[in-house]
């Protein structure tokens, strides 16, 4: 069971631009704060050979579209016609790659240099994250230690002064962690509350919990759920009333408009334990 911590009413307004980021490097970070499990995954293999492919064959005279199976791309010359004369199209050749990395070549006309070099920036971008990966890896640490978002479309958030502490290291490992020649930033405002800044949080706050409550009631009544999924999605419940009755008290006001979509996952509850009853019994 989660446990309640009085916020300090004071906190920070964090953003940040990030870019592509060292695989390793920020999963290793994230391991020494005991934040592993917030680690992103490594990028799968067909989007990491089309940035490969890009790399080699650049500038517009070359198209690179996905192959009906899935695994690859073909790639096409495209010479631009002049006047009332049309472009004119030259297959390249096909490239996949299999779940492994195993990369194959359908092609008289890539050289041996290419595939070479295809193969090597292959390897290097597989190292590599995008920086929608460290985006989404900072919201979910940003979401465990309390923050809200400021703007229904992201991108700009609240973080209470408590968590700034770790939230600063959580800073220096996604700074270091970015590839070589590109820079990734996450800024941090440090703000002290006035009404404006109460009003903004808590719409923050209800746009928030609203979303979530939504997503909890249907996992909760989705029929033949399985017992391990609903005491998980139960105990993201059961933090999700915590976080309201938190912010109640650090905001100094009351939320009411949450507390009948709290009520609404109670009603859930109830019903999806009745209907975990059922199975058992049959």
């Amino acid at each position: 069971m989660a446990e309640l911590t009085p916020l300090n009413v004071n906190g920070a307004v964090v953003f940040w631009s990030v870019k592509k980021t060292e695989h390793d490097l920020i999963c290793a970070g994230l391991s020494e704060l005991d934040l592993h499990d917030f680690a992103p995954d490594p990028r799968t293999t067909v989007p990491i050979l089309k940035d490969a492919l890009a790399e080699t064959f650049s500038g517009g005279q070359y198209k690179i579209d996905t192959l009906d199976s899935k695994d690859g791309y073909s790639i096409t010359q495209v010479t631009k016609g002049e006047g009332s004369t049309p472009p004119s199209f030259k297959p390249i050749g096909n490239v996949t790659v299999s779940e492994a990395g195993t990369i194959t070549f359908f092609s008289d006309i890539i050289t041996y240099d290419e595939e070479t070099l295809i193969r090597e920036r292959f390897e290097k971008f597989s190292g590599q994250i995008t920086a929608g990966q460290v985006t989404n890896c900072l919201i979910k640490i940003l979401t465990r230690f309390g923050g809200i978002t400021l703007r229904p479309s992201g991108a700009v958030y609240w973080l209470p002064v408590e968590a700034l502490p770790e939230w600063e290291r959580v800073v220096d490992v996604i700074e270091k962690s970015a590839v070589e020649g590109q820079t990734s930033m996450v800024h941090v405002m440090k703000v002290t509350f006035d009404e404006s800044s109460v009003r903004a949080v808590g719409e923050g706050l209800v746009d928030e919990v609203t979303t979530e409550a939504d997503e909890l009631i249907t996992k909760i009544t989705k029929e033949n759920v399985k017992d391990a999924t609903l005491k998980r999605t139960l105990a993201r419940a059961e933090v999700l009333r915590l976080k309201v009755t938190q912010y109640e008290q650090a905001l100094g006001k009351s939320l009411t408009g949450l507390h009948s979509k709290l009520e609404e996952i109670t009603v859930a509850e109830t019903q999806g334990n009745l209907m975990a009853l059922a199975d058992t019994a049959n």
